[in-house]
């Protein structure tokens, strides 16, 4: 049941990143992404918050059935969405050929694929904490598995507040400093969490995290987005999710064996400071200085030709 709820939530979110694209203007793309993570970071805090009650009183089993609930929302609302979005198939090609074009496609571009790889090294080094969560919780800070759910809605609220804030961003000189500073405080946060040693820092340092990593994945999307054709947008979209997720699972697994030999506070602190160095390095790569510093590097950035 967890494969299979994490294969629909996978689908559903690949289809959402390339729908958005045609239902805004272009000049209007980091609006609407920014807003469209502003909902899914709201309710990744609501949601923790709305838990604690059945966790507390009730049971698990509880929050499931309202998880569901909100599942049933959502899609009363899917059905409200009219258009229709497609790319590209060519007839002459088989099956594996057209899926393998995602591929091709993101493959040779360099800016694009710059993007994608320095997306999957903060995802696998700055968002793989889940699995050390309910360790810090009860280990560190002795609030057993409800303090999971407080440390999860801080991440969602300070996720929710950049998302809102990045809404109103236009200039692709302001976005592109922004990604940068982002993608340094993304590394700083799990250091301070892995390094408080109060509820309160803990929770300012969960904030933190998630405001400085929806940061970096909405600016993120937005710039791999603009330089993607219309006619390969779903499966570029389904490239970049199996980077992001793939990277994710795989890393989630790891840091739970490696909290276990050692202990979560290292684990997610090591990570934190290998994408620090990782984001210094990448000013040096001509592709993503270009997306960093549009102006110095003497053009915007480019859309796919």
């Amino acid at each position: 049941l967890a494969l299979l709820n994490g294969t629909i939530a996978s689908a559903r979110m690949t289809t959402t990143q390339s729908l958005i694209p045609n239902l805004v203007p272009k000049e209007r793309l980091l609006n609407a992404i920014a807003l469209n993570q502003a909902t899914q970071q709201g309710s990744r805090m609501i949601g923790a918050l709305a838990i604690l009650p059945f966790l507390g009183f009730v049971d698990i089993y509880a929050a499931f059935w309202v998880c569901s609930g909100l599942y049933a929302l959502g899609l009363i609302q899917v059905f409200r969405i009219t258009t229709r979005s497609r790319g590209v198939i060519d007839t002459s090609q088989s099956f594996l050929r057209n899926l393998a074009a995602g591929f091709v496609y993101v493959y040779s571009r360099p800016q694009i694929l710059a993007m994608v790889l320095l997306v999957l090294a903060h995802c696998a080094l700055t968002m793989s904490y889940e699995s050390m969560l309910p360790a810090i919780s009860v280990e560190k800070l002795d609030t057993g598995s409800v303090g999971v759910s407080y440390l999860i809605g801080a991440v969602g609220g300070g996720a929710l507040v950049t998302s809102i804030f990045i809404a109103g961003v236009r200039s692709t000189t302001t976005r592109g400093i922004l990604f940068l500073v982002f993608g340094f405080t993304s590394g700083l946060g799990p250091i301070l969490l892995a390094v408080s040693s109060s509820w309160e820092l803990s929770i300012l340092a969960a904030v933190a995290m998630g405001a400085n990593q929806a940061g970096f994945m909405t600016i993120s999307h937005t710039v791999i987005q603009s330089m993607t054709d219309d006619s390969v947008r779903g499966r570029v979209s389904g490239v970049y999710s199996v980077h992001v997720g793939g990277s994710m699972a795989v890393t989630n697994l790891i840091n739970a064996a490696f909290a276990d030999l050692f202990n979560a506070p290292v684990v997610m602190a090591v990570g934190g400071a290998l994408f620090v160095i990782v984001i210094t390095l990448s000013v040096g790569s001509g592709a993503l200085r270009r997306i960093y510093f549009p102006k110095l590097a003497g053009a915007p950035v480019p859309t796919a030709a």
